[in-house]
């Protein structure tokens, strides 16, 4: 993966105070993050870890994300809908607090460089495309079996795959059969 050329570029790095600066930062935050998660297969972030990691760390020029601009960056996410929040009940823990006392909203989200929808999309074209309507899959053989190694939902997060199902579902598209 080639790193933009903001990601070297110390101010990236820190909260812009003037609005459209901001505007323009985030925007350039969002694409990197979606193109790095893509290129990593990364569907989870946990803003904890986050910030030493080299996503938001350039050891380079000696530069990473506060917790505040990381949780802007994911709130611009989010309002894209190329992120969610996991709430408390999906191990997050909110209104934690880092050693400065800089309130952390969430912890840990899903990173969507595919929306829900298009993830839907591709899977409900596969399913398709490989003449397996009314048929029972399992969630293995949609995410992990050799027949869909070279799609772009192979090993994809569980949580996101059942998102993905979950709008099928509503569309009468799929139905999900839970098993004890």
């Amino acid at each position: 993966m080639e790193w933009p050329w903001q990601y070297n570029f110390p101010p990236f790095f820190t909260l812009q105070p003037n609005e459209d600066t901001l505007k323009k930062q985030l925007d350039a935050w969002c694409d990197l993050v979606l193109n790095y998660c893509k290129y990593n297969h990364i569907f989870e972030l946990d803003l904890i870890e986050a910030q030493n990691h080299e996503l938001f760390n350039n050891k380079k020029i000696d530069r990473k994300c506060s917790f505040e601009l990381l949780n802007l960056i994911i709130d611009s996410l989010v309002k894209r809908n190329r992120a969610e929040w996991i709430a408390a009940g999906e191990n997050s823990q909110k209104n934690l607090k880092n050693l400065s006392n800089n309130v952390i909203k969430n912890r840990k989200c899903f990173i969507y460089w595919h929306t829900i929808d298009e993830w839907a999309k591709l899977i409900y074209d596969y399913i398709n495309r490989s003449s397996m309507q009314n048929t029972v899959c399992t969630f293995y053989e949609l995410t992990e079996s050799d027949e869909v190694k070279r799609e772009p939902f192979y090993k994809i997060d569980k949580n996101v795959l059942k998102r993905a199902l979950n709008f099928l579902q509503q569309q009468r598209k799929a139905e999900l059969i839970y098993l004890d």
